[in-house]
């Protein structure tokens, strides 16, 4: 790798400088190759080739020892420094404190991912991490151009079809049937029959391949019925049956927790319906990033919490 006749510095790479600083260290052509693991052959042509892109002997031979020319003494110090600052970068592995370390994460998600996943994860941080701030943006259409884009570390939900982004699924949950506790008409168990004679209320976030309807799940277990009130968040699903005679399809895990101070009840579908799989998506450029891996290891301990 040193047979090229180099007559000026824009040759001199990486190879040569470690060489000269060998050179430089050891005066001695032999144990300079050793210290860097190069023959003793190739260590003298590194030599001249180094000799002509400076226009100076560099080492010269005085009896038995090689002593550095004036201009090499001059290089001594410099040329160690700047090896050493890039044997740093070379060995520098980025870290993340996050009980000292700053950051601002911004993650997307539905209002069902904030209340199950965002907010325990917030009350860690407010009270685990003061440098670590979360910024919790509403999932929009957008969120996952943003997230491609760099704008985002984090979004919740499933990625449109074009986007191929690294995600991990943090939790299970499945979809029960909840109605108001006071509803008489509907027992222990609900009919297919029943499901479809009450008036139903259902989720829907915008449209397009971010919407998460009742209707397209109905659809998909080929099911048809007429939606008679639609709204944009999970959350006020439950909020909204009592003193109604509503059916709505509703994630267990937050129909599990808002029943204790909502007068809801929850009851298994009359059909089948998929799993909800809770996806997040970050940029391909975050993967080994400290201080996203501490975020996406907290969201999967919340995560495992929340589906035990």
């Amino acid at each position: 790798m040193w047979d090229n006749d180099d007559t000026h510095h824009g040759h001199l790479d990486l190879n040569l400088l470690a060489a000269l600083d060998a050179l430089l260290q050891e005066r001695h052509v032999t144990r300079a190759a050793e210290r860097i693991g190069l023959s003793q052959p190739a260590m003298s042509r590194a030599l001249g080739r180094l000799r002509r892109i400076f226009n100076d002997s560099i080492l010269v031979r005085v009896g038995n020892e090689l002593y550095p020319t004036p201009y090499a003494t001059e290089l001594i110090d410099p040329v160690h420094e700047l090896m050493d600052r890039i044997d740093e970068l070379v060995t520098y592995k980025p870290h993340f404190d996050p009980k000292k370390d700053h950051r601002v994460f911004s993650v997307a998600a539905s209002d069902y991912s904030i209340y199950l996943l965002l907010l325990p994860l917030a009350a860690r941080i407010a009270e685990e991490t003061p440098g670590v701030s979360i910024e919790i943006l509403q999932l929009h259409p957008e969120s996952f151009h943003q997230l491609q884009q760099g704008e985002l570390d984090l979004v919740f939900g499933r990625p449109p079809e074009g986007y191929a982004l690294p995600s991990e699924v943090v939790f299970e949950d499945r979809y029960v049937c909840a109605v108001w506790s006071g509803n008489t008409s509907v027992g222990e168990c609900l009919s297919l029959e029943k499901f479809l004679e009450l008036p139903h209320l259902a989720h829907q976030l915008g449209s397009g391949v971010l919407a998460s309807s009742a209707k397209a799940i109905m659809e998909a277990a080929g099911i048809r019925q007429s939606n008679a009130v639609t709204v944009e968040s999970f959350f006020i699903l439950p909020f909204l049956l009592p003193g109604t005679s509503f059916v709505t399809l509703l994630p267990y895990h937050i129909g599990r927790r808002l029943s204790a101070v909502v007068p809801i009840r929850m009851v298994e579908a009359p059909f089948h319906i998929a799993p909800i799989n809770m996806r997040m998506s970050w940029h391909p450029r975050s993967t080994k990033d400290p201080g996203h891996m501490w975020l996406r290891s907290e969201l999967e301990k919340i995560g495992k919490e929340v589906g035990a």
